[in-house]
């Protein structure tokens, strides 16, 4: 859109939809968060651990912890506590890949798999509630517009400081 000078305001210009937008997901997800943390916290898991469980309970078999990572977008390190505490907890085991004896791959046990199906029910009563004012098309075009946000995005963009211009 252009402003009445004809200058077409840019993210690097500070345009204020770009701001507004940005601003509104960051409260949506806050809002999120804290609707579904008491859920899960209920079964011993933070929505962390959670959403690694969801990632091995809908993948074809066990995953590398990259493969994790990129999923959750989430750092190395934040990823590698995270299977600390979940493998502490025999809710995952990590496996020696069959391809290549060296990498070393995690797998949902079955206490784990236990878990994860314990919380699906409660958690979807609350994600209901949570998006029952969105119609069944305006909820698949939000989710459209969030995987256009999160598809492929890079770890090492979160991880890097973003640089000021001199």
């Amino acid at each position: 859109m252009a402003t009445s000078t004809g200058h077409q305001p840019s993210a690097a210009s500070g345009d204020p939809l770009v701001v507004a937008t940005v601003i509104e997901v960051l409260r949506a997800a806050s809002v999120v968060s804290a609707a579904l943390t008491p859920v899960v916290r209920e079964f011993g898991l933070s929505l962390a651990a959670f959403n690694v469980l969801h990632t091995l309970a809908h993948a074809e078999g066990p995953l590398s912890p990259r493969d994790i990572s990129h999923q959750q977008v989430i750092r190395p390190q934040t990823l590698s506590d995270i299977l600390g505490t979940l493998e502490e907890e025999g809710l995952i085991d990590r496996v020696r890949d069959r391809r290549d004896r060296r990498m070393l791959l995690v797998a949902l046990t079955s206490p784990g798999r236990s878990r994860y199906q314990a919380c699906c029910d409660p958690l979807l009563a609350v994600e209901s509630r949570l998006l029952e004012r969105l119609s069944s098309g305006d909820l698949a075009t939000l989710h459209t517009f969030l995987s256009q946000i999160t598809e492929d995005a890079p770890i090492a963009s979160i991880e890097q400081p973003v640089q000021e211009s001199q």
